[in-house]
């Protein structure tokens, strides 16, 4: 049996061996489908940039760094987002969002699809600092 058991995962590090070396890395669906996150090159062209985000209307700004990871075709790989108050909780909610953002971008979700699920404020402006970010990136896309 445990012969067995040595065959088995020999054959499944081989199967994801096999994966990786063609690039694609992922797991199936309950539906059957197969979800592929985009392998980022080890270099690539990056942006970064400064932004002010209030949270609520008459409170000062609190001023964010973002930084842009790109894939060699121009399309947005990563995002990157810290607060100037390192440390503090609004900086650690500004690093994981970004991390989630740019999980769910490598897995090929649209850029509209998550400003859609992004909070509003009553005029539609970004009630976040990562909605504002991702308004950013859709309105410099349009540009484009």
């Amino acid at each position: 049996q445990s012969a067995c058991r040595r065959r088995a995962l020999w054959n499944a590090l081989r199967s994801l061996q096999h994966a990786v070396n063609a690039g694609i890395v992922g797991h199936p669906q309950s539906n059957g489908c197969s979800m592929t996150r985009v392998i980022l090159p080890t270099r690539r062209r990056s942006v970064t940039f400064s932004f002010g985000h209030a949270p609520d209307v008459g409170l000062p700004p609190t001023q964010y760094t973002a930084t842009i990871g790109y894939l060699p075709d121009g399309a947005i790989a990563e995002v990157f987002l810290n607060s100037k108050k390192v440390g503090s909780g609004t900086d650690s909610a500004a690093r994981d969002a970004a991390i989630a953002v740019s999980i769910a971008i490598q897995h090929g979700t649209p850029l509209a699809t998550l400003r859609h699920a992004m909070t509003r404020n009553g005029d539609g402006s970004a009630s976040s600092p990562i909605g504002q970010l991702l308004d950013a990136l859709d309105k410099e896309a349009s540009a484009a």
